[in-house]
């Protein structure tokens, strides 16, 4: 078994100045920063058997400030619960397969209505992974996978969460 943890914190600051033809409302200071605290697990529960997952905490604010006034000030911020959880047969050479659950719990603290978007910024995310290939003897994999969206919002693909395929060569 191995645990570790994560933290990340970011923060920028954009100054803004409109070009000599721009308008007022890109005259602005934007501050946005990012905190992230987490952890993970992975536990070989067999010699072929994995499970792996992580959690994390993620906090996003930001503050718009206009200067002269020209729209109104934007302070906003939106919180997650990020995570994900694998169950993975990997043996040394053969078929190999896994089962995934991929979230994203995001709310919005403050600021809910004063960020224009085409969906709801609160919006929770969940979908399901499933990943099949092969291992080579010769140090090689090839898997494809494919995601099942739990709940797929406004976009018009329904169920289908995405698609891959990779080749992997360890040398």
């Amino acid at each position: 078994m191995t645990a570790g943890g994560f933290a990340t914190v970011i923060r920028a600051v954009t100054d803004r100045t409109p070009l000599p033809n721009g308008g007022a409302v890109n005259d602005f200071r934007l501050t946005e920063r990012t905190a992230e605290l987490g952890g993970s697990l992975l536990i070989r529960a067999a010699p072929r058997w994995l499970l792996e997952g992580w959690l994390g905490r993620v906090w996003r604010p930001e503050r718009r400030v206009y200067r002269g006034g020209a729209a109104p000030d934007v302070n906003y911020e939106d919180v997650a619960w990020s995570g994900q959880g694998v169950v993975m047969y990997r043996p040394a050479q053969g078929f190999t397969g896994s089962v995934g659950l991929d979230l994203d719990r995001r709310d919005v603290v403050r600021g809910d209505g004063e960020v224009p978007a085409h969906e709801d910024l609160a919006r929770h995310n969940a979908e399901i992974r499933c990943d099949f290939g092969w291992r080579f003897p010769n140090r090689s994999l090839f898997d494809v996978g494919l995601g099942f969206d739990l709940d797929p919002g406004i976009y018009p693909r329904g169920w289908f969460g995405g698609a891959h395929g990779r080749f992997v060569l360890y040398w």
